[in-house]
């Protein structure tokens, strides 16, 4: 297994993880872009499985809208509920 090595933004690293992955990724985002997450979700390896949430309305800290949206997936996640 690789390891996740982020230099100024960059991702140089991360071919397989091991346990359920998860990226709640702000489609407004200038810090963390957006695009670029979506090409490291596309490429990464997750046999537990992975999911790519996209905060249609948030940029780099979710809107009020879009961290209702982050709670009710925690806690989806945290009854085991689908996604």
């Amino acid at each position: 297994m690789d390891i996740l090595i982020i230099v100024s933004g960059a991702i140089f690293s991360l071919l397989v993880v091991q346990v359920p992955f998860y990226i709640l990724q702000g489609k407004h985002d200038l810090t963390a872009n957006y695009l670029s997450a979506k090409q490291f979700f596309e490429k990464l390896n997750a046999p537990l499985g992975k999911e790519f949430i996209t905060l249609e309305n948030s940029a780099h800290i979710p809107n009020e809208v879009d961290f209702k949206k982050i709670i009710s997936f925690f806690s989806n996640l945290k009854r085991g509920v689908g996604h």
